[in-house]
C-alpha cells in the first residue's frame, strides 16, 4: 500500500472510547482508545483501513482550565478493512 499523507484521506471518523480519568488536585490523567475506520486514497484507488490505538494524555489546571500539559499515542494495529487486523496488523505507513 502507498504511503499516505494527511490530505489523502475522503473519509475518518476518530472515535474515542472507554475514558479512564483521575484526577490528583491540579493534575489528572487519562487514558481512551481510538478506533478509526477511514477511506484513504492512494495512487492505486481508495482503501478502507481500520486502525486502532491508545491516547494515554496529562493535564493541569492552570487559571481554573484544564489544559493538555502531555500527549502520547501507541498504534495497536493499523491495517486494510480486506486484510482485518489477524492478517495485517500494520500496514506501511
Amino acid at each position: 500500500m502507498s504511503q499516505l499523507k494527511p490530505t489523502s484521506l475522503s473519509y475518518c471518523a476518530h472515535l474515542v472510547t472507554n475514558p479512564i480519568i483521575t484526577v490528583d488536585g491540579e493534575k489528572a490523567k487519562g487514558r481512551w482508545y481510538l478506533l478509526c475506520p477511514f477511506t484513504a486514497l492512494t495512487p492505486e484507488g481508495p482503501v478502507a483501513v481500520w486502525e486502532q490505538g491508545t491516547y494515554d494524555n496529562e493535564f493541569v489546571k492552570v487559571d481554573g482550565k484544564w489544559m493538555i500539559s502531555l500527549m502520547r499515542f501507541e498504534w495497536n494495529f493499523s491495517t486494510p478493512y480486506e486484510d482485518g487486523w489477524a492478517k495485517t496488523r500494520m500496514r506501511g505507513m
